[in-house]
């Protein structure tokens, strides 16, 4: 998994130093300078493949508004230089040794400033370090608490992120979600009532239907025949005996 630290550098040297300062590089650079407590933290922002890289070429690879912020104010005898970065662990850490090497060279010419690491939330381990400049000496600390300042770095250098968050986050939007929900509310509550209405409706429906009495049984056909007298029968006709003939002469 990914993590990352903010760099922060600010630096104010002598204006006649600028030019020959930006061909500094980290080759001379201690492995433990940062003063981290874990040696793996220390290897991760130190020197890792941009030893030999001058500081005005690593410093070229950023545009100031690009997720970064970077600025270069020349005023008379005197140059401030500030710049930060959000150095992500699969990125380009290993270029922070680059800037760090800066600070140490700034220092020996009569520079002010300092440069700082600083967690931006997703490392579980140390919150960050500082390095200052002090009448020329470098000193070390340690920063306890990042996240506050992980918050400010972070607005800097996206500042559309921290727009949106603002937004979110102010009275107006506070109230018009509010509003929002209380509409959806009122809404939902009708809808409600006429489920249960629907539901009753539906279940008068399916009551079964009260069952018919069963229609009286008819008499059989045979028995209604039986109940009928039989017809009386006629007599026959008494045959009359046919009439003889004349006897022939």
């Amino acid at each position: 998994m990914s993590w990352g630290y903010f760099l922060d550098l600010e630096l104010t040297l002598p204006t006649a130093d600028w030019d020959a300062l930006q061909r500094t590089t980290s080759v001379d650079l201690s492995s433990q300078w940062w003063g981290f407590e874990e040696a793996g933290l220390e290897h991760t922002f130190g020197n890792a493949g941009f030893e030999n890289a001058m500081f005005k070429k690593v410093f070229g690879f950023w545009t100031h508004g690009e997720s970064c912020v970077k600025q270069v104010v020349e005023d008379g005898e005197q140059t401030s230089v500030k710049l930060i970065l959000h150095l992500d662990k699969s990125g380009d850490t290993q270029v922070a040794g680059t800037f760090a090497a800066m600070v140490e060279a700034a220092a020996k010419v009569g520079g002010t400033g300092r440069i700082r690491l600083v967690n931006d939330g997703s490392y579980s381990g140390e919150d960050g370090v500082e390095v200052a400049i002090d009448d020329g000496r470098l000193v070390r600390s340690r920063i306890d608490g990042s996240n506050e300042i992980a918050d400010q770095l972070g607005a800097a250098v996206y500042p559309e992120m921290a727009e949106e968050i603002e937004r979110y986050l102010s009275p107006e939007t506070k109230k018009r979600e509010a509003a929002a929900k209380k509409k959806s509310a009122a809404k939902t509550k009708p809808a409600a009532k006429k489920k249960s209405a629907a539901k009753k409706k539906s279940a008068a429906k399916k009551k079964p239907a009260a069952k018919k009495q069963p229609a009286a049984k008819k008499q059989p056909a045979a028995k209604k025949s039986a109940a009928k007298k039989p017809a009386a029968k006629k007599k026959p006709a008494a045959k009359q005996p046919a009439a003889k003939g004349k006897k022939k002469r």
